[in-house]
């Protein structure tokens, strides 16, 4: 009971994470080549990066992932940015 507490409050300050957990790794191996950033396709299959772990990573995690290059972070980071977005759009819609 308290696990599921500490989930609804996660997601009431994360609106993101639950739509997020609906990406799988091969949706986010797609999402990689989409970006730009193929490279990185192999360590994130490795480590199982789904669309949960994708959102919250951190930089200390892009650096396990062998991220390094900072025009590479910086893709990441806007790409999901932009996903984010977009999700917000869908939301906003679908409750007008």
């Amino acid at each position: 009971m308290a696990l599921l507490s500490q989930q609804e409050n996660v997601a009431t300050l994360d609106p993101y994470l639950i739509p997020s957990g609906e990406l799988d790794t091969a949706w986010v191996l797609r999402w990689l080549d989409d970006a730009g950033l193929p490279q990185h396709k192999e360590t994130f299959l490795a480590a199982r990066v789904d669309g949960r772990v994708l959102h919250r990573l951190t930089m200390d995690e892009l650096a396990i992932l062998h991220v390094t290059s900072h025009l590479h972070v910086a893709s990441l980071r806007r790409g999901i940015q932009v996903w984010i977005n977009l999700q917000a759009d869908r939301w906003v819609s679908a409750f007008l």
